[in-house]
């Protein structure tokens, strides 16, 4: 619901519910992926706390902010895809394509 709502704020124009909703949704499961994938990292693969050392912590909280930002750019674009086709006239998606016959 929290970004649900930034969907709702943040636009200059007016956006439906229905399509905050949708890019909420699907900003919420990629984060929730994005976390367990950032977990996983950090907890077996990721040897940061030999490289930074005592600045481990705040290389680790701006890899996941920065991930954040991208997931909440992605579910901004799903909106975007949504408003797109919600907006095309369906009968011009189904012409065919018309050529000129030469002669």
């Amino acid at each position: 619901m929290l970004l649900t709502a930034i969907y709702l704020v943040m636009p200059v124009g007016r956006l439906s519910l229905r399509h905050a909703l949708i890019g909420g949704a699907t900003a919420t499961l990629l984060w929730e992926i994005t976390r367990h994938v950032l977990a996983w990292y950090y907890a077996t693969m990721s040897q940061m706390q030999l490289v930074y050392g005592s600045l481990t912590t705040a290389v680790a909280v701006l890899l996941s902010v920065e991930f954040g930002a991208l997931v909440l750019l992605l579910g901004a674009q799903v909106i975007a895809e949504y408003e797109r086709v919600s907006r095309a006239p369906l009968e011009a998606a189904g012409q065919p394509l018309q050529t000129e016959n030469p002669r």
